[in-house]
């Protein structure tokens, strides 16, 4: 569906479930930033907590340039006293009707693939953890879903080939005028 959408140039305008997250991601990571900072307080007083939001990120390979990632936020923990520095994933998600029980797999793949580019792009040794919080009627809940190796580089070279072999030669026969419409996708 992502393909046909890409080749069609179909932009869906936001609906009512992005416009909610879009309106109340931004108290979600303050609340999310500040129980984070209060939690730590008391164990890590050295500790500061910041939350910056990068926009678009994409990692400077050219094998890897079909990628990119747009965090909810990075956020960087400083030890003030070694001056150690870590840097977690922060995903925000807003459900109409409640929390979700558990996370959904695609949520997964995407906190997994987040990880996965900001480590190759602002520290191989960070993003270990993702930060999952979703709002719901004025409330957090935060889960930590911890960055899993084996299941991102299986779905980042499934990915690859999903774009190697069926997106680019898709758009090339497109431009090329020997497709048209949706007869591109028999199955």
């Amino acid at each position: 569906q992502a393909i046909r959408k890409l080749l069609h140039k179909m932009r869906a305008p936001p609906n009512e479930h992005m416009k909610r997250g879009t309106r109340l991601e931004p108290v979600a990571r303050q609340m999310f930033v500040e129980e984070l900072r209060s939690e730590l307080r008391s164990e890590h007083p050295e500790w500061t907590v910041e939350c910056v939001e990068d926009g678009l990120c994409v990692v400077d390979d050219p094998d890897m340039y079909c990628f990119g990632y747009s965090p909810d936020g990075r956020v960087i923990i400083t030890d003030r006293a070694t001056g150690k520095v870590t840097q977690q994933l922060l995903e925000i998600k807003a459900p109409a009707k409640g929390f979700y029980p558990q996370i959904p797999p695609s949520y997964m793949a995407q906190m997994q693939m987040g990880m996965e580019l900001l480590r190759q792009i602002f520290d191989p040794d960070g993003f270990t953890l993702c930060y999952f919080v979703q709002i719901h009627d004025g409330a957090i809940k935060t889960e930590v879903v911890k960055y899993n190796k084996h299941y991102t580089e299986h779905m980042m070279t499934e990915l690859a080939r999903l774009w190697i072999k069926e997106f680019i030669p898709r758009v090339l026969l497109k431009k090329a005028g020997y497709i048209r419409g949706t007869d591109i996708f028999p199955y």
